[in-house]
């Protein structure tokens, strides 16, 4: 029992290095303004600019636009700049873009706010990802991306949470002036960002396709994409779905219940990585948020849709730091921002095509149907990573100490 807990504390001082501390807040910051934002965009665009629902939609996705360019680039710009000088160019544009929400005076003003903003998102996430997979032991890598992926993941519930606690009590404008104050935060931990020298990244002149994308992982990552687009259906429709069937307040809870179950395994699963590999957690994940779905489905009461937090937390919640985990085990240490890169880029392409795939059989389906169709395509992911990983093997085979203790 000593040695085991001697080996846990071991494990968390090493982990949680100032910088790793550092990152690991400057993401929740910037992730939680992110999310405070998005879920009011829709009513605010049509309330502010008198927008039809297809341009309020427009406004609100086409964030992803600039995440998906920001994530591109970042793997070029970081051997040109360094990891502290585009984490900081990042926070200080996303700084800058947050502040053009309160001034945009047309629709067409707030699409280009929105395309800097998710444009320095995609660069903050890039770099602080990598950062905390590259300075993060081998041997506690599964743990470290669990830990660091845990503020991302805590700013999926909060945000929203917050968003909607306050938009009563302080209104729009209130909630952007909130969301530009927590970059501010993101800026000012940057000066605790310190990067060891034998990982900076070295400059290269040439210029091609490899120097933002990592070839290698995309079969795995479009994977990734399929699971992403079952979680988009859900940030995009629980809302209409909670109103139809009447359980506005199980949905209302959903993210934190799902924030509470993913707390409590992250940690867990992230050992069981570190000592076992990336299987004996993927496949239950999947199965768990392939069954949330499945109580999305059936579920006509606020306990299904509970019940389908704590699965999703337990599933979706695990499968984003495994996912990281997997795609940057898959390449040498000097390919780690690309890596992640990659894998974000479609796990963001997924969220955000999946209101636009599924808009076009959700009248024929329902929401309840769409949520079991859903739940289908999660468990086509178990035949598609087999066959992926079957092909496609880790250049880090052993990503947990020889002697766990």
């Amino acid at each position: 029992m000593l040695d085991k807990t001697s080996g846990t504390l071991k494990c968390l001082k090493t982990i949680f290095t100032p910088t790793f501390i550092s990152i690991a807040l400057i993401i929740f910051l910037i992730m939680t303004a992110n999310y405070i934002t998005f879920v009011i965009m829709v009513p605010y665009s049509m309330e502010k600019f008198g927008s039809s629902p297809s341009t309020a939609g427009l406004v609100t996705g086409i964030i992803f636009i600039g995440i998906v360019v920001g994530r591109l680039i970042s793997g070029k710009l970081v051997k040109s700049i360094g990891f502290v000088k585009l984490l900081l160019i990042g926070s200080v544009v996303y700084f800058c873009g947050t502040t053009l929400y309160l001034f945009a005076p047309t629709a067409e003003k707030m699409i280009g706010a929105r395309i800097v903003v998710g444009l320095a998102a995609g660069i903050v996430g890039t770099v602080t990802g990598s950062l905390a997979a590259l300075i993060t032991p081998l041997e506690y890598l599964g743990q470290g991306i669990a830990y660091y992926a845990m503020s991302a993941a805590l700013a999926l519930s909060i945000g929203p949470f917050l968003s909607i606690a306050l938009r009563s009590l302080i209104g729009f404008q209130g909630l952007f002036w909130i969301a530009t104050m927590l970059s501010v935060g993101g800026v000012f931990l940057i000066s605790f960002v310190k990067v060891p020298k034998d990982i900076q990244p070295e400059g290269e002149k040439s210029f091609s396709f490899s120097d933002f994308i990592e070839p290698s992982i995309l079969p795995f990552s479009l994977v990734g994409t399929l699971v992403f687009i079952t979680w988009g259906n859900i940030q995009a429709y629980l809302a209409p779905y909670a109103q139809v069937n009447n359980v506005q307040w199980g949905a209302s809870a959903f993210f934190v219940i799902y924030a509470a179950s993913m707390l409590i395994s992250r940690p867990f699963t992230g050992r069981v990585c570190d000592v076992y590999g990336a299987r004996p957690v993927f496949y239950p994940s999947l199965g768990f948020l392939a069954a949330g779905l499945f109580c999305l489905w059936i579920g006509n009461n606020n306990f299904c849709i509970l019940l389908a937090g704590v699965l999703g937390g337990l599933g979706f919640g695990n499968l984003l730091s495994l996912g990281q985990t997997v795609a940057i085990s898959m390449v040498p240490k000097k390919r780690y921002t690309q890596a992640t890169s990659t894998f974000f880029i479609c796990m963001e392409m997924g969220c955000a095509i999946a209101p636009y795939i599924t808009g076009f059989i959700l009248p024929f389906v329902g929401y309840n149907n769409m949520f079991g169709l859903s739940a289908l395509l999660a468990l086509a992911g178990f035949p598609l990573y087999w066959l992926t990983m079957k092909k496609y093997r880790p250049v880090n085979q052993r990503l947990r100490p020889a002697n766990p203790s």
